[in-house]
């Protein structure tokens, strides 16, 4: 009683309210297994409602807050950072905090960025990956002892896109950020696909990905949580438009990566030569076309290219993905590419592996 009695009466000295958590249960996420690696970037999937964005907040950025550590908040784009969706989280705590927490939102509309004061200390700390890299190389906050990135997957059936090179955006303010103070990066997601940018630059192999699993490398850990079956229960009697059989509910209840249901992943048919190269993030991906148009395999078969020693044009979107033998593919030029985007958009292709199909779903917005 007394150790606690001195911590509010420090929290008075400094000027903070002592905010308490009121109720949260058990049986929601846990981070215990994913942090006991002591790894600097932890990703967590999990079902919807498994509550992994509120037990972030409530287990780790606010008692954090309460030891004088900011939390900083990643987003996709620079328009994603605004008031109403910095104040969702707070919100999200509110809901089992007393007294409720209450703040102000300062910052840059040029950046993006921007700061949640709660009693004139920094909540959070906001940064939209999508602002100029040179800001990002240039921005870092003292006493950051996490980071979360929630909703780290994109929705493709929503029109939804990652960024160019996003993986190279996040490095290049994580080795900013990591420079000034020990800073735990956390990714948080519900499974879209096995497949997004993050894993794919970490090496796991997607088929290692299946519920339950646990995965970690050098610097990173990776842990698809099952919902705790009380929790599971729980939400069942809840809520009445519980359907594992819909697109939503397969992401959201069953645990079934919905973009990956439908893949396109095959061994190569006979009868197939190789009909254009492209590079996309570092890797050459060839697209084979089937000599016989009228036959029942696919029209064309994608696949990752591992020797890149043959001359032949390789088409470019990016100048990091230059190479010998590589050209930028401009607007002009893309009407070359009609046959293949037909395929894609008529799933008329196979793909030699799951990381493939995703390069080429990603490929097919620049063609």
């Amino acid at each position: 009683m007394g150790k606690l009695k001195n911590f509010q009466n420090l929290l008075r000295m400094f000027g903070m309210k002592d905010y308490r958590v009121t109720d949260f249960d058990d049986i929601h996420c846990d981070f215990s297994r994913i942090d006991g690696t002591e790894r600097p970037m932890l990703s967590l999937a999990c079902s919807r409602d498994d509550g992994k964005t509120t037990g972030f907040l409530i287990r780790k950025a606010l008692p954090a807050f309460r030891r004088g550590h900011p939390t900083i908040l990643l987003f996709r784009n620079q328009v994603d950072v605004s008031e109403s969706s910095i104040r969702y989280f707070a919100n999200l705590m509110n809901k089992h905090v007393r007294p409720h927490i209450e703040g102000d939102v300062v910052g840059s509309s040029k950046t993006g960025l921007a700061t949640f004061l709660v009693d004139k200390k920094p909540l959070f700390h906001c940064v939209p990956l999508g602002m100029k890299e040179y800001n990002l190389k240039k921005t870092a906050y003292e006493n950051a002892e996490f980071a979360l990135f929630d909703e780290l997957e994109v929705n493709p059936q929503n029109k939804e896109k990652y960024l160019v090179n996003e993986y190279e955006k996040f490095l290049a303010f994580y080795d900013t950020q990591r420079k000034v103070c020990n800073t735990r990066f956390y990714f948080l997601t519900n499974m879209y696909s096995r497949v997004n940018p993050y894993w794919r630059a970490w090496g796991i192999n997607p088929r290692q990905i299946e519920l339950g699993c646990f995965l970690k490398g050098d610097y990173w850990a990776f842990e698809w949580r099952r919902m705790n079956p009380l929790l599971v229960e729980k939400l069942k009697a809840e809520n009445r438009h519980w359907d594992e059989e819909t697109s939503y509910g397969k992401m959201a209840f069953a645990n079934r990566p919905p973009m990956d249901e439908g893949s396109h992943v095959g061994p190569m048919p006979n009868g197939y030569t190789l009909s254009e190269c492209f590079r996309y993030e570092g890797d050459t991906y060839g697209a084979y076309l089937t000599s016989d148009w009228t036959g029942s395999n696919p029209l064309y078969y994608f696949k990752r290219e591992r020797d890149n020693s043959r001359r032949r044009v390789v088409y470019a979107f990016d100048f990091a993905d230059l190479m010998c033998n590589a050209v930028i593919a401009d607007r002009r030029e893309r009407n070359h590419f009609a046959h293949i985007k037909r395929a894609i958009r008529e799933q008329d292709y196979l793909c030699d592996s799951l990381e493939t199909e995703f390069a080429f779903r990603s490929i097919f917005e620049y063609l």
